[in-house]
């Protein structure tokens, strides 16, 4: 497999370092990558394999699809997907709730202390 600074040559499979733009070995040029396929392999990570039958779920399934079978929970794992190394979180969760004194957005959630308030002239 490839590493970062390498491609691979679709027609003759030899790894090149990653600034030339053809082959060293078949002279063949380089090909753009397919995002098709690298949408599918990001879908495909969102998947887990059922240890009776090695079908591949999508996260959100409890059982499996094919054959029911539903797998012993984990302790401490979670089914939420990882996304470029970090764990996403729960939909409808915040770490921290606004509240008095807290910031909500760019907008303070209360006013300033110690600041006087502007008082209107008659």
């Amino acid at each position: 497999m490839a590493t970062v600074g390498e491609w691979s040559c679709a027609r003759c499979t030899f790894l090149n370092p990653a600034g030339q733009r053809q082959c060293s070995i078949c002279e063949a040029p380089r090909h753009k990558p397919d995002l098709d396929h690298i949408l599918r392999l990001s879908v495909e990570e969102q998947k887990w394999p059922c240890a009776r039958c090695t079908f591949r779920n999508f996260l959100g399934k409890e059982t499996c699809e094919v054959c029911g079978f539903a797998p012993e929970p984990v302790p401490h794992a979670s089914l939420l997907p990882v996304i470029n190394g970090v764990l996403a979180e729960p939909r409808g969760s915040c770490k921290e709730e606004a509240g008095p004194g807290r910031t909500v957005g760019l907008v303070s959630a209360e006013p300033a202390q110690g600041q006087p308030e502007e008082e209107e002239e008659e």
